[in-house]
């Protein structure tokens, strides 16, 4: 009789070392520029390490609510803004990418800037040239900035090929990548998925970026900086109107002129600032008594378009007169001749240089007269709209604060459209000298957009007893303008010869 034994199988439990979590994954720390938006970062990790949309959910971004639970092993993850930081595990990134978790936090709109996120897109606003090599920055998604400061190109909002919007979002559903166009799969970062060594900007460029955001998050807090001066001044309803920021200069010159103009007003109320650089303003303007009621009242009407016009068409024929007459001087021989020679559109040509003053007069007119035939300049001169001062007026002069006087608007766009008229000549004239160095010119309006413009501030309301005070970055000397060499007949000369090898 045998006997049997059974025997169950032992629970014997290894327990297997754990794996980090974020092991496995690759990153360059090359890539990094130190501005980039959280858009850029995930892009480049993305690309590095071929992973989808799905794939950067699971790893960053937690579910939503009790959805998690419903589906093993399919959690629902929500859309995720990446203007926001809410729903990113960024400190998890952080780990992973062996980043500082404050420095990557600031790639999130909301973070670098927390009062302008209202005016930040939900879709995507990049420029051409930097998202080849993986860059973009939380700047570019403010609507107030139009062109990139490395490139000085126009940021592009739509699809070049079909011409929508690409989102700035994370979401599941969605299997194109970063820079891809979801519509028609165009994919605006090519080289991005070479998978080159080393993605990051130039040191220039790394700091030419640093501080143009910081130029933006000045921006951001300048309300909150002329509210606590005025509370500190005892003036709470002062207005106090600073213009726009010239995204293509260092943010150095628009914080200096800040503080110099805060500083004066606040001296100007009796408190010491002799530690501060103070700069008077430039001109003062004033009416006399007039009631709150009254000034409240006028501000709202609005001002008759005719009549701004007007004012704006004699700035700029005082202005072209004034060129005309202490500028060109023997070059008006000069500029005759383009004129008689260029009688076609040219606008987009590239052609020979010629006489630099020449030059710089004639775009400065086709930029302010709305004319892009340079024979046409002189041509039914009082039937021509003027297209460009027009834009000018309407999208350039300052917005009138309801507590200024009529006459103190109408005295403000006045002055600053002449200021505006003659650093654009100092524009044209620069690029004219770059042209004349190259022996090309390449015909287009758009370079105006390029040039740099001062900053400038008016405080007060217009009475006499709150006079308005206008405070403008100091100008260029005209004198550069008057000392330019002058016409000889070698030049006169050169210069025929030039215009004689421009044919249409």
């Amino acid at each position: 009789m045998s006997m049997t034994t059974e025997l169950s199988a032992a629970r014997i439990f290894t327990p297997q070392p754990q794996q980090a979590p974020d092991s496995g994954w690759s990153w360059r720390s090359s890539w990094y520029s130190g501005s980039e938006s959280i858009y850029a970062v995930l892009a480049k990790f993305a690309a590095l390490n071929r992973i989808k949309p799905r794939e950067l959910c699971e790893l960053l971004v937690e579910p939503t609510g009790a959805a998690r639970y419903k589906m093993v092993g399919k959690p629902h993850f929500p859309k995720v803004d990446l203007r926001f930081s809410t729903d990113i595990r960024y400190g998890r990134l952080a780990n992973i990418l062996k980043i500082d978790a404050d420095q990557l936090r600031k790639g999130f709109v909301s973070e670098q800037f927390p009062h302008a996120i209202g005016l930040a897109s939900p879709d995507l606003i990049w420029c051409p040239q930097c998202a080849q090599r993986g860059y973009h920055c939380a700047s570019f998604q403010l609507n107030f900035y139009r062109r990139c400061p490395l490139h000085k190109t126009e940021l592009r909002r739509v699809c070049s090929k079909c011409h929508r919007p690409l989102p700035y979002w994370l979401y599941p559903p969605q299997s194109v990548g970063f820079f891809i166009c979801p519509n028609c799969g165009l994919n605006h970062a090519q080289r991005l998925q070479e998978l080159r060594v080393n993605l990051m900007l130039a040191e220039d460029e790394c700091s030419l970026f640093a501080d143009h955001v910081e130029l933006v998050s000045l921006v951001d807090s300048l309300p909150t900086l002329v509210n606590a001066q005025r509370t500190l001044m005892g003036a709470p309803h002062l207005p106090i109107v600073i213009s726009k920021a010239d995204a293509l200069r260092r943010r150095a010159h628009f914080h200096q002129f800040v503080t110099s103009m805060l500083a004066s007003v606040a001296a100007r109320r009796g408190l010491p600032q002799v530690h501060l650089d103070i700069s008077d303003p430039m001109v003062a303007y004033s009416e006399p008594y007039l009631p709150m009621e009254k000034i409240l009242m006028t501000s709202r009407v609005k001002s008759n378009s005719e009549e701004i016009q007007a004012d704006a068409l004699v700035v700029y024929r005082s202005l072209r007169r004034w060129i005309g007459r202490r500028v060109l001087c023997g070059h008006r021989h000069c500029v005759a001749e383009a004129q008689r020679h260029l009688w076609w559109n040219t606008e987009g040509e590239t052609t020979t240089a010629f006489c630099p003053v020449a030059i710089a007069f004639l775009r400065w007119r086709m930029q302010w007269e709305g004319c892009r035939i340079p024979a046409a300049l002189d041509q039914q001169r009082r039937l021509r709209t003027l297209y460009g001062l027009i834009g000018w007026v309407y999208s350039e002069a300052p917005i009138p604060s309801v507590l200024w006087t009529e006459g103190l608007t109408r005295w403000l766009t006045k002055h600053l459209l002449g200021f505006a008229c003659l650093d654009s000549f100092y524009g044209w004239l620069d690029s004219a000298n770059r042209s004349e160095a190259t022996g090309r010119i390449f015909w287009s309006h758009e370079e105006c957009r390029n040039f740099n413009f001062r900053h400038w501030a008016c405080s007060g309301r217009g009475t006499q007893d709150e006079p308005g005070l206008l405070y403008v970055e100091m100008p260029r000397d005209t004198r550069e303008l008057t000392s330019l060499a002058a016409c000889s007949r070698n030049h006169r000369t050169r210069n025929l010869a030039a215009l004689g090898s421009i044919h249409r």
